[in-house]
């Protein structure tokens, strides 16, 4: 993917225009952006119903995601697929681009630990 394709945006998922245009950029059914988001949300929601902490929550949903890689995805495509979460979820936790080593404290102990709204 090009360096252009990571931007995140932010979806209307009560617009049905909204989900169209999402859909097309995608190249995917509008279906299925709105059954995303809907999922996305339903994980949103049974995290806050079990007061799960940001670390159960993190090691449930990393664990998900791992066993699905492991058992569904050869090898290369894993590693692909690996590093564009990787992509992904740096752009979309607002992370500075500039990596150069002023940048080198994330993840430091000693910080705290973030809440999940």
């Amino acid at each position: 993917m090009a360096e252009d394709e990571w931007n995140v945006k932010t979806l209307a998922v009560d617009d049905p225009n909204a989900i169209e245009q999402v859909a097309k950029e995608l190249g995917v059914d509008p279906d299925e952006v709105r059954d995303s988001v809907q999922f996305s949300m339903a994980i949103h929601e049974k995290i806050r119903d079990e007061n799960l902490s940001f670390q159960q929550a993190l090691s449930a949903l990393l664990s998900v995601v791992s066993d699905m890689l492991r058992t569904g995805v050869p090898m290369v495509p894993r590693a692909e697929i690996v590093t564009e979460i990787h992509q992904t979820l740096w752009d979309s936790c607002g992370l500075p681009t500039d990596t150069r080593p002023k940048v080198h404290n994330y993840g430091m102990k000693g910080q705290g630990q973030p809440k999940i709204h």
